[in-house]
């Protein structure tokens, strides 16, 4: 669950959620930081190699769509030129995370150029479908 947010992953989709809890607990984002603060809080990020080709249509849809399960949105970083340091990066959230939190995170990950990092935040860790209720 921890790892691909399902109790039966289909392997042959590459993609794992990333822990960042530690990351972002003195951040100034408080979704992130108000869930990393709870004993059973969690932070995790989901790279989507390639996916910063998507359009914000496409990521509004998204945002919508984890709405069903109890989201308030979905938040996100497009890694334009990972060089550049937060001027590479393109989302509402990066003014609200210091650069330490940045660097670890695109570490993390291992977010690229052209990548989409996906995030969500929610307690407690044990929940089956904490993912799905991120955001």
């Amino acid at each position: 669950m921890a790892r691909y947010g399902s109790d039966k992953p289909d392997l042959r989709v590459k993609l794992e959620l990333t822990d960042i809890t530690d990351c972002v607990r003195e951040v100034d984002f408080k979704v992130f930081s108000a869930a990393a603060a709870l004993p059973d809080g969690r932070v995790a990020a989901l790279r989507v190699p390639h996916g910063g080709e998507m359009p914000r249509s496409e990521i509004d849809a998204m945002t919508e769509f984890v709405k069903i399960y109890g989201a308030k949105g979905l938040a996100y970083i497009k890694v334009n030129d990972r060089a550049k340091g937060r001027d590479g990066l393109q989302s509402p959230i990066v003014k609200n995370l210091h650069d330490a939190a940045l660097a670890e995170i695109l570490k993390r990950t291992g977010a690229a150029d052209g990548d989409v990092v996906f995030f969500g935040a929610t307690a407690p860790r044990s929940s089956p479908t904490a993912w799905a209720r991120c955001g």
